[in-house]
């Protein structure tokens, strides 16, 4: 099976990060899936940010949790990479329709504020209802896998995906068929563990050939990169450990 090029918060060298136009250009770009973080705002709409506040990505300042839709929807992303950047703080249900009728999967990441995980999890969980997107197009990720566990209990059709830094000692004890580890804490060990449990192991964040060809080499299951659209010509053109993909 070829491995997965996932973008990492869409083609976000391409454009800014957690933007429609980052997840138009991944489509483009050719991934299979696109990565992208969930939060809920003050008045419970669920927005794409990865940040907890405004200050890094847009020329507003302020916490997330405490503003409104109304108020975040004034920000333009873009921050200092992108001065001329026009782009707007993306809906998840935008986000979700727009990945629906281009036919990529997602990687939804939770960013609970605090917590509440269940707000957010539900909250998601209704939007990939409302929008008909399929359910096995959608993988959940989190750091806290007690929302995981969550959604494991509550919405067992879902995908899910155990995010962390330091390593497990055991695999099998993750909630999820997904582990999504740092790269840097990944050895073959590690991966015979995962793959023992029955685990499928997406690693992040990669962005250079020798990373992309050690992961395939340690058998990873799918890539999260800031540049898909230069990891999937490579797949393409066969030059990762000879592997070509479609």
């Amino acid at each position: 099976m070829a491995v997965l090029v996932i973008a990492h918060r869409g083609a976000r060298t391409e454009a800014p990060e957690n933007t429609m136009a980052a997840f138009e250009l991944a489509v483009d770009a050719g991934a299979d899936m696109i990565e992208f973080d969930v939060q809920l705002t003050k008045d419970k709409v669920a927005v794409v940010m990865h940040d907890p506040t405004l200050d890094r990505t847009t020329d507003m300042r302020g916490r997330i949790a405490e503003l409104t839709w109304s108020e975040l929807a004034l920000a333009t992303v873009g921050g200092v990479q992108w001065p001329d950047s026009k782009e707007r703080i993306p809906r998840l249900e935008d986000v979700l329709a727009l990945c629906r009728h281009s036919g990529i999967a997602v990687n939804v990441e939770l960013k609970p504020a605090s917590d509440d995980f269940r707000s957010l999890a539900d909250a998601v969980v209704e939007l990939v209802r409302k929008t008909r997107f399929p359910a096995e197009r959608v993988l959940i990720s989190c750091f806290n896998h007690d929302a995981l566990r969550y959604i494991e209990k509550s919405y067992p059709e879902y995908a899910l995906a155990a995010l962390y830094k330091t390593r497990p000692e055991n695999p099998q004890n993750l909630p999820g068929s997904v582990i999504h580890p740092e790269f840097g804490s990944v050895d073959e060990h590690f991966m015979q563990a995962a793959k023992a449990a029955g685990k499928r192991v997406n690693v992040w964040t990669l962005n250079r050939e020798e990373e992309w060809r050690r992961a395939l080499e340690l058998g990873a299951d799918g890539i999260t990169t800031d540049e898909p659209r230069l990891l999937r010509s490579l797949l393409r053109e066969g030059k990762l450990a000879g592997t070509a993909a479609p």
